[in-house]
């Protein structure tokens, strides 16, 4: 009832996630209020979804650790999309008995540190496009695939533009042979493999990550282009709704209400 798009928006583009609290906790009133704010991002996975830890008897089931109550560490959704949805919606319709905590982990943070650390690991993550892709198997099979872009995309000027940072789905690195795409030598590969690693547990520091417990009412809002997310083991039954938003829609309205200096940044 007292939810301000200015101030959303200016929290956003600062912290890279904000969340708002007084939401009924039903799936409709969840897409209903998310509709309000922008336009949202589909996928395979449908508009909007209501998802738990038992929904492989589900009609709306995919092979994703998502679905699960199992731990799944710091990462970025769809980096097997050309375009990565730019928003990640979550609402905790129920918690779980005992875990399910959401961490969350600012990656341009996690690459300027990786920057100070190791230049040389930086470099390799910035420069060197990797592969990305989702193939699941069943009575409808699904293979998404992104080709060649890094997991630490710069802008022009040397800023940073998105993180693409998920073991779960990055594809096998390929060689440059008869003229395939791919890094030039094995040598070059076990570098890469370094520096992901270097990087990873930079991202996987508990110093680096912010807990927080999802709960009924609380609707969260993650920039995917910069924020990664993860999640603790949990036991018991949980519920989830949420989708993916276009970040191009919401920050053409947000720009408005942003502060002139910062404005191009985001």
């Amino acid at each position: 009832s007292t939810f301000s798009f200015p101030e959303f928006s200016r929290k956003f583009a600062q912290f890279g996630f904000v969340s708002v609290d007084g939401v009924e906790h039903t799936p409709e009133a969840t897409e209903e209020f998310v509709r309000s704010i922008g336009t949202i991002h589909d996928t395979y996975y449908g508009a909007f979804w209501v998802f738990d830890n038992n929904a492989e008897a589900q009609d709306n089931y995919h092979e994703d650790t998502a679905y699960s109550n199992e731990e799944i560490g710091p990462h970025t959704d769809g980096t097997y999309f050309p375009q990565s949805p730019g928003i990640q919606v979550f609402h905790c319709l129920r918690p779980a008995d005992k875990g399910g905590e959401t961490m969350l982990v600012d990656g341009f943070a996690a690459a300027e540190k990786l920057k100070q650390e190791n230049p040389s690991a930086y470099r390799i993550l910035s420069t060197t496009p990797i592969d990305h892709h989702y193939i699941e198997k069943g009575a409808n099979p699904l293979f998404s695939w992104s080709p060649s872009r890094p997991v630490i995309e710069l802008t022009a000027d040397g800023g940073y533009a998105q993180i693409r940072f998920n073991p779960y789905d990055r594809a096998p690195l390929r060689l440059s042979l008869n003229g395939g795409k791919g890094l030039s030598k094995p040598e070059d590969i076990v570098e890469f493999y370094q520096a992901y690693q270097a990087f990873s547990r930079i991202c996987y520091d508990p110093e680096m990550a912010v807990k927080i417990q999802l709960l009924p009412g609380t609707v969260i809002f993650i920039d995917n282009l910069r924020v990664m997310h993860a999640r603790t083991a949990f036991s018991g039954y949980r519920q989830m709704s949420g989708c993916y938003l276009s970040r191009d829609n919401l920050m053409v309205k947000s720009r408005l209400h942003i502060e002139e200096s910062i404005r191009l940044q985001v």
